[in-house]
């Protein structure tokens, strides 16, 4: 239990320094940084991936131990004054608390895990196989494609002790959604309503929308990719939210949200098959508004580009290597990588006239697009829709694991829709608007419809947008009151 919670305060470390550093202030550092750590800890084994650098967690933990040493060297050398002394005090006071916090915290939620399960036991295999370095001679293809990398590489370093997996680390990434969302709204609505005690009640509430929800504890104590993805997918249109939102003169606290953005944008491609779609449809907004610089416009498209050449080219040339040749790439693999090379393209053509004449018209071209290309396939198999559907409607009906839980928040968002529109609603809105074409879409792209069962796999995807609806409601119901119009 010791060396299981030190592995975790190590990702947590990096992550909290990594939040610090790029000028992150206040507790939310404590939420954020832990998910900077965590997506750290992909991203660094993703590099040892795509490398050919021996895929060891342990050279990731290393990696990311000398980087919250050597930071906190140079700020004490750089910085040498009784502030700059009192920092590294507090600091070194915060990592000793995150340990034992860490330590409690694993001994409480250990035997809430769910560990036997199908999903578990591949997401695990992945995991030892990194951790061993033979993950290019016996892995499946077909589940690698898709488990992906965000959680084998979240639990490889159990493998270190003698373990398969982390216990504590999934729910640790849930509690740390339930704080980002709360360091959201009192980041981005303190001061935008005069009542702050009706603030504090509706953020009360949307937390208890969240934590009531018997799929969120589901998910937070099983090992799988969804409710992490949806926090990040929470965590890029949170951050561009309060991005365009907020004083433009901010510029270090802007930096620092753009940065935050990156770095979900680019781990969430290696989190879900679907990952890589939910991350452009969650920056179109962004793209689009004038509220982005340009370069800050085109760091998104580059990061999220390269993240999709990096991750479905691998994919590529283990198909290749494997003897399959080329003619083994399908076009769920070679598509992506098309994509992502447009993305870089017009990453570098933002500047262009042309480009800036229509490109505030792309979030309705683009949401419009998803629901034709969706209506297009249903005349060509209608069974295949109508099938989801039917399904989907008894998965989340009141007799479900659900109960009533994914009808009041359906209830919501679109009361919020309609009658609680405000200024920015389209960069918290989008995510969640074209989620649903998106996974519809998805089923015929599997060539598959949706079926009854709690195990569906669009069940589990609910809880990849849920984070975000509850955020966009509660942010709806106070902003939407005063403000009419939507940008």
């Amino acid at each position: 239990m010791i060396l299981e919670a030190l592995i975790i305060t190590v990702i947590a470390w990096f992550g909290l320094t990594l939040a610090f550093a790029i000028g992150l202030r206040g507790w939310g550092v404590l939420p954020i940084g832990f998910i900077l750590g965590v997506c750290a800890v992909v991203l660094v084994g993703s590099l040892q991936l795509f490398t050919g650098v021996p895929t060891t967690p342990l050279l990731s933990l290393v990696l990311l131990s000398l980087g919250v040493l050597i930071y906190w060297l140079l700020f004490f050398y750089h910085r040498r004054s009784k502030l700059t002394r009192t920092v590294v005090v507090r600091w070194f006071g915060v990592s000793v608390g995150v340990f034992v916090f860490i330590l409690i915290f694993s001994y409480l939620v250990t035997p809430m895990i769910t560990v036997r399960h199908v999903d578990v036991v591949e997401y695990l295999s992945i995991g030892s196989l990194l951790q061993s370095g033979d993950i290019y001679e016996h892995v499946s293809m077909y589940q690698f494609q898709k488990r992906m990398l965000l959680v084998p590489f979240m639990h490889a370093p159990a493998n270190l002790i003698g373990n398969l997996y982390l216990p504590a680390i999934t729910p640790l990434v849930a509690l740390s959604g339930v704080g980002l969302m709360v360091w959201l709204w009192v980041k981005g609505l303190r001061g935008r309503i005069k009542n702050k005690h009706a603030l504090i009640a509706l953020i009360v509430i949307g937390v208890a929308l969240l934590v009531t929800n018997s799929r969120f504890i589901m998910h937070a104590t099983y090992m799988n990719g969804h409710l992490a993805s949806g926090i990040l997918l929470m965590l890029i249109v949170g951050m561009i939210w309060l991005y365009v939102s907020g004083d433009r003169k901010r510029r270090v606290e802007k930096d620092g949200y753009i940065t935050v953005a990156l770095i979900a944008l680019s781990v969430l491609v290696f989190a879900r098959p679907e990952g890589f779609m939910m991350a452009l449809l969650a920056i179109v907004p962004a793209i689009a508004g004038r509220g982005v610089a340009t370069g800050h416009k085109a760091l998104l498209l580059s990061v999220l580009g390269v993240a999709m050449i990096a991750w479905h080219g691998l994919l590529a040339g283990m198909y290749v290597i494997g003897g399959g040749g080329l003619s083994s790439i399908s076009s769920s693999v070679y598509i992506p990588i098309l994509l992502g090379s447009t993305l870089i393209i017009f990453a570098l053509m933002l500047r262009r006239k042309i480009v800036g004449r229509y490109i505030n018209k792309l979030p309705v071209v683009a949401e419009a697009g998803l629901w034709v290309l969706l209506g297009g396939l249903f005349v060509m198999n209608p069974h295949i829709l109508l099938a989801s559907v039917g399904a989907t409607t008894v998965n989340v009906s009141i007799m479900s694991a659900w109960g009533v839980s994914w009808i009041i928040l359906t209830g919501l968002v679109a009361y919020s829709l309609i009658f609680r529109k405000f200024k920015d609603s389209t960069y918290l809105r989008f995510s969640i608007t074209t989620f649903v074409p998106l996974v519809l879409l998805l089923a015929y792209a599997r060539d598959s419809p949706y079926r009854v069962a709690q195990a569906d796999s669009l069940d589990r995807m609910w809880m990849q947008v849920i984070p975000v609806a509850i955020l966009y409601i509660i942010t709806a119901f106070v902003l939407g009151a005063a403000k009419g119009r939507s940008r």
